[in-house]
């Protein structure tokens, strides 16, 4: 395991790093979330409206990317005490994520009732809670020995695409037997019951699931690489 070299200054500039450019995807995401609600369903913005739907999972991506990508090589690479800090950076970034899905509810539906509100804001706790439990299992994770036929960095970063994707992919399997009962149920007898529109729009949903999961995989590798890469660079009679 390389060990990053015991230095302030150098974790300094990672922490700051890591923290503006967390600041700059969600001041990116949560204005175009919100343009993306205001403007869907409305035929005179399609355009916008197509073009906001692409770049906001990327955005997503490159959050995710870059938050784990970040945390995952100080767990692997930091002493115990090194920690707290990135990992608070990523808690609070956690935190506003879920407080412009607020803000994004809030904005697309009028006239709540209470119940509702409070319901989904419990959804959100509970996603906020799953999100922290994975951060704690690759914390565990990152202190057990390391593998002796796989990189212990791309372990940590298997898990953390792994366990939303298995979870989205459950979630799409409900979604898709609603789907295919209610077109089913619809299909006039003798006639073709699935479109090939149709049949592509069930397989994408599980299909994307997985790309966004091997994209996210990608990029948590590709920060591990450029960090480690940087930390080589850096000159060895630096002083702390």
């Amino acid at each position: 395991m390389l060990i990053l070299p015991e230095n302030q200054r150098f974790r300094r500039k990672l922490l700051i790093s890591m923290s503006a450019v967390l600041i700059i995807l969600h001041a990116l995401y949560i204005p175009l979330m919100l343009l993306y609600s205001h403007t869907a369903g409305d035929f005179k913005m399609e355009a916008l409206s197509t073009l906001l739907k692409i770049l906001l999972p990327v955005i997503s991506i490159l959050h995710k990317g870059a938050l784990y990508g970040i945390l995952l090589t100080v767990f692997d690479n930091y002493d115990l005490k090194m920690l707290l800090p990135f990992s608070a950076a990523a808690a609070i970034s956690l935190i506003i994520t879920r407080a412009g899905e607020l803000l994004v509810y809030a904005y697309t539906n009028v006239n709540l009732r209470y119940d509702e509100v409070k319901a989904y804001i419990w959804a959100l706790i509970v996603s906020f809670a799953a999100d922290i439990a994975i951060i704690l299992i690759l914390f565990v994770l990152s202190r057990m020995s390391k593998p002796k036929k796989i990189s212990r960095f791309f372990l940590l970063a298997l898990t953390v695409c792994a366990i939303p994707m298995a979870v989205a992919l459950v979630q799409e399997g409900f979604l898709c037997k609603m789907a295919v009962e209610s077109i089913m149920a619809e299909t006039d007898y003798g006639a073709a019951p699935f479109s090939a529109k149709e049949i592509f729009s069930l397989i994408w949903g599980f299909l994307k699931h997985i790309v966004t999961a091997l994209s996210t995989l990608i990029l948590i590798m590709m920060v591990n690489r450029l960090i480690l890469r940087r930390t080589k660079r850096r000159p060895k009679n630096e002083k702390n």
